[in-house]
């Protein structure tokens, strides 16, 4: 699972943008200026992640906008606690708390993803369907897309994995560099050499630090 934090500082209902707490303002490539967000922008994003969100505010603030069904909260927390006891190699116990939360909240998409991310960890097939049971609550989820197309490669069905890398790109197309490489791969070994070599350049343009830039850059020169 892949958590991004945001301190949100501020809101303009005039413009619809959203403020967040950034040290460094710089714009980005198509202009929009860092910590300043677009409404509609923030949600499109946030909602890869399902809108999971941890929120940290004085307790009243906290009491005005907490779901009334206290088990979705329950169930979402249940998700951290899985995903702590699955980074200390507790599988077991991170298995009992995904349950749980899916016992409290059969719609909590990110369970399904944690579950389907643990089982692809051990080559369980059973992944496959917790992926699309997330991907039926939350046909955005970014991560469940991408968990497909790799065990669609470790399996060496080639096709179904290009067709799902595609879709998490569809979805956000510079989150996560090394998926260009994965789909790369998965290119070549269908024989779509030109194809390959894009995405290998793509991954290279979307992570500037890979430690195996000279290994990638000597196989572009062979292509």
């Amino acid at each position: 699972m892949v958590q991004h934090a945001s301190i949100i500082s501020g809101y303009d209902d005039n413009e619809k943008t959203i403020f967040h707490y950034v040290p460094n303002q710089t714009a980005t490539d198509d202009g929009i200026q860092v910590g300043v967000i677009p409404e509609d922008r923030f949600d499109k994003l946030w909602s890869e992640d399902d809108r999971l969100m941890i929120l940290l505010a004085p307790s009243e603030i906290i009491s005005k906008l907490m779901d009334e069904d206290e088990n979705i909260a329950k169930s979402n927390r249940l998700c951290f606690q899985s995903e702590r006891s699955s980074l200390q190699q507790n599988k077991i116990d991170a298995n009992k708390l995904l349950d749980e939360a899916i016992e409290l909240n059969p719609k909590n998409s990110t369970a399904f993803l944690l579950l389907a991310g643990i089982q692809n960890e051990q080559n369980d097939h059973e992944c496959i369907n917790n992926y699309k049971k997330s991907l039926e609550i939350n046909n955005r989820c970014y991560l469940a897309y991408r968990g497909l197309g790799n065990f669609y490669l470790k399996i060496n069905k080639y096709e179904e994995s290009e067709n799902f890398y595609n879709k998490a790109i569809e979805i956000n197309n510079n989150r996560f560099g090394p998926i260009y490489k994965n789909r790369a791969i998965v290119r070549q070994q269908q024989n779509k050499m030109s194809k390959a070599k894009e995405d290998f350049e793509r991954y290279l343009k979307f992570t500037p630090n890979a430690k195996d830039r000279g290994l990638i850059e000597q196989a572009l020169k062979e292509f």
